[in-house]
């Protein structure tokens, strides 16, 4: 028999993959439903992940994001199966920038996390043309990710000019 609170994880997880997103049920699911960022939920044929994963790479909205990063905050600490942290997902889809300036405020050691492939979240967010705002906000927080080489020996500067990013941009 399940416990009341998987059920409620495995409700939660339903919700974040149904789109839209009805945020409204969404967050006040949330909130009646406290432990449900707690536990985790299966994502995809052999990968679990906690609801805060979830949301990230679904690309749920801040609020939504937010309350379960406040609600749970080790799922921060979450690596998928190629060691991508939530900071690595989050550039990987594209969320806003609200999303990846509280990640890097609430887990700062992820912005230093590798994959398998080596790539810091700097790399994966040059390989995707990031404004200079979101260039910014990276070597704000973290500049020694500027110097750190993939497996393949790029720096993140690398992936910059192969994506052909603005030369204001990489004038930061």
């Amino acid at each position: 028999m399940q416990h009341p609170e998987s059920n409620a994880a495995v409700e939660l997880c339903r919700l974040l993959l149904t789109k839209p997103h009805n945020n409204n049920v969404i967050l006040n699911f949330c909130f009646d439903n406290r432990t449900a960022a707690s536990i985790k939920c299966k994502a995809g044929k052999n990968e679990e992940c906690y609801p805060l994963s979830l949301a990230i790479n679904q690309k749920a909205s801040f609020d939504i994001i937010f309350i379960l990063c406040k609600q749970f905050p080790p799922a921060l600490a979450e690596l998928n199966q190629r060691k991508e942290t939530l900071l690595h997902i989050a550039v990987r889809r594209n969320n806003n920038m609200d999303v990846l300036t509280m990640l890097l405020d609430e887990s700062l050691d992820a912005a230093s996390e590798v994959t398998v492939y080596g790539c810091t979240p700097l790399h994966y967010l040059c390989e995707r043309s990031p404004s200079a705002e979101a260039l910014s906000l990276f070597l704000s927080k973290y500049p020694q990710a500027a110097e750190k080489k993939d497996a393949c020996g790029r720096l993140p500067l690398h992936c910059a000019f192969e994506s052909k990013i603005s030369l204001a941009a990489v004038s930061l």
